[in-house]
């Protein structure tokens, strides 16, 4: 590996971040590389690991519960074996029928299969985060839940 790439985890990945980066986009990035140290593969249908799925929404949920966000997700189970995650900000209350003034975002946390080895091993090459997932969904879900982090803490 060139020495301008950072490996996500490492000091010189994180060195990178507060250089190169403001603190926000810093965030986005370094939830993204996390994200996308999850092989969450499912494609072929026959090769779905649902506990990598799982653990993606978790990393996904813990990001958004450490940071004052309410989340819901219903259980899964054999019929429903697809976790999927809802995230507000704390004043919602998601059970509220009347609630009508909300912002819908979506994304997904699966990948397909990798091309090649390290693909699940997020480096940094200048201001580019290289790994499976991070053109895709995994760098959008981080970006919301930052935004939606951040805007929590606004006043009013």
């Amino acid at each position: 590996m060139a020495d301008s790439k950072r490996v996500y985890s490492s000091s010189a990945f994180a060195a990178a971040l507060e250089e190169r980066f403001d603190d926000e986009v810093g965030r986005i990035i370094s939830l993204s590389g996390e994200l996308c140290t999850i092989p969450a593969i499912t494609v072929p249908a026959s090769k779905t690991d649902y506990e990598l799925i799982a653990r993606a929404h978790q990393a996904a949920k813990d990001y958004a519960t450490a940071h004052g966000l309410r989340t819901y997700g219903p259980p899964v189970d054999e019929e429903h074996p697809y976790p999927f995650l809802v995230v507000s900000f704390a004043e919602n209350d998601l059970g509220d029928s009347s609630l009508n003034e909300a912002i819908g975002l979506m994304g997904h946390v699966d990948v397909v299969p990798p091309k090649q080895e390290g693909q699940f091993e997020p480096y940094l090459d200048g201001v580019d985060l290289y790994a499976r997932g991070s053109a895709d969904m995994k760098t959008v879900l981080a970006t919301y839940l930052v935004w939606m982090a951040q805007w929590q803490k606004r006043e009013g």
